[in-house]
């Protein structure tokens, strides 16, 4: 009689069937883990960029409504612009309060200087274009505005635009 007729155990296949079905069980479940992260942080770049995008476009709305008179749109160079369209904007608004809100390349932001304060100041950043559209006949000011998340990978972009009644001009 053999002494090994009653052992019970594994053999060394059934050992590495095993092996080799968990490994590809974990490997599916760290896949599925890995694009919902992705997928996860790609969202919140881009809920970031159109977070920025809204409070500039509310911001600059909301001033624009106050406008008493006033209103030019300017160049990137600071000239007037004749056809309306530009990437600044300035007004007066009811309270008396000279604002002007404009695109700063460089920096890659919007910026509202408010004349009492002298100086431009930051609204948002990680903008990529800001674009004024004044049409005279029917007072409307179309914004348009285009924000980036560059180092995200790959970088995010999103657009948006509003349009605003000009009560008085």
């Amino acid at each position: 009689m053999s002494k090994f007729t009653d052992n019970r155990g594994f053999t060394l296949m059934e050992t590495m069937v095993a092996l080799t079905i968990f490994a590809i069980v974990v490997t599916a479940v760290l896949t599925v883990y890995v694009q919902g992260y992705a997928s996860y942080h790609a969202n919140n770049q881009k809920i970031e960029v159109q977070e920025n995008l809204r409070i500039a476009l509310n911001r600059i709305s909301r001033d624009l409504r106050q406008a008493k008179s006033g209103l030019i749109i300017y160049k990137q160079d600071g000239s007037p612009a004749n056809d309306g369209t530009g990437t600044k904007i300035s007004f007066l608004t009811a309270s008396g309060e000279n604002i002007m809100y404009g695109y700063d390349p460089a920096d890659k932001e919007v910026e509202v200087k408010r004349y009492a304060a002298g100086n431009f100041q930051p609204v948002v950043s990680n903008i990529e274009g800001l674009e004024f559209q004044f049409n005279s006949d029917t007072k409307l000011v179309t914004i348009y505005i285009k924000g980036i998340k560059q180092n995200s990978n790959p970088p995010v972009a999103c657009e948006m635009s509003t349009k605003v009644q000009a009560r008085a001009y």
